[in-house]
C-alpha cells in the first residue's frame, strides 16, 4: 500500500482524488506507477518503544524522498482526576 503526507495527515491510496485540466475525477484501485507519479510512497514504520502507565504513544510523519517513515514520541497522559 502506498500513501502521502497531506499536512501531517496519512492519507491512504485505495480511493485518490485528483483533478486534471481544471476537472476533478476519482480513481478506484488505482495502479502503482498512477499513485507514484501523483506522489504516494511506501510507509516505513519504527519499531514502537514501551511505554510507562501515564504515557502513549504518538504517531509522527516525516516524508523523505523516497518513502515515509512513521516514527512514534511518547505523550505524558493527564489523570483527569489530579487537580
Amino acid at each position: 500500500m502506498l500513501y502521502k503526507l497531506d499536512n501531517g495527515k496519512l492519507i491512504k491510496s485505495a480511493v485518490v482524488k485528483h483533478s486534471i485540466d481544471g476537472k476533478e475525477f476519482v480513481t478506484t484501485n488505482p495502479t502503482t506507477d498512477f499513485l507514484v507519479g501523483l506522489g504516494y510512497k511506501p510507509l516505513e514504520t519504527q519499531e514502537k518503544p514501551s511505554v510507562c502507565q501515564n504515557e502513549r504513544l504518538v504517531a509522527v510523519y516525516t516524508e523523505q524522498a523516497d518513502k515515509i517513515v512513521c516514527s512514534w514520541e511518547k505523550e505524558v497522559v493527564q489523570d483527569e482526576f489530579e487537580n
